[in-house]
């Protein structure tokens, strides 16, 4: 995607990167919701309730929204701001791969261990 972040590219990056943070997002409602009842700052309360999707589409697709625009400025920055040649076949590429790999696994792990929902063995 960085290498045609300047086409129309960018949209669908921008919709991938949306929806890999809704679902991350989603794996997290847990964490956040015990944040967001046992916090006594309103600044942070306010913060974390815009997090808590739990409530109705309005806040899901207000979340959407904001992903979807922050990852389009995310190619955007990184494709002008960091040469082809660090991002393509060196350090900086394979690094954001294996971020990638480790933020799917650790999202399934996470899931696994604060899923309130388990099987019925027979």
């Amino acid at each position: 995607m960085v290498l045609h972040a300047l086409t129309w590219r960018i949209v669908v990056g921008g919709f991938v990167g949306a929806f890999g943070m809704f679902a991350v997002k989603v794996i997290a409602q847990r964490p956040v919701l015990i944040m967001y009842r046992s916090s006594t700052r309103k600044i942070l309360k306010d913060l974390l309730h815009f997090f808590v999707l739990e409530r109705n589409k309005v806040v899901i697709g207000a979340n959407l929204f904001v992903d979807f625009w922050l990852s389009m400025l995310s190619i955007y920055l990184i494709a002008r701001f960091l040469p082809l040649s660090l991002i393509l076949g060196r350090t900086m590429g394979w690094l954001v791969f294996l971020l990638m790999i480790s933020l799917t696994l650790a999202s399934y792990l996470e899931f696994e261990s604060l899923s309130i929902y388990t099987e019925k063995k027979k």
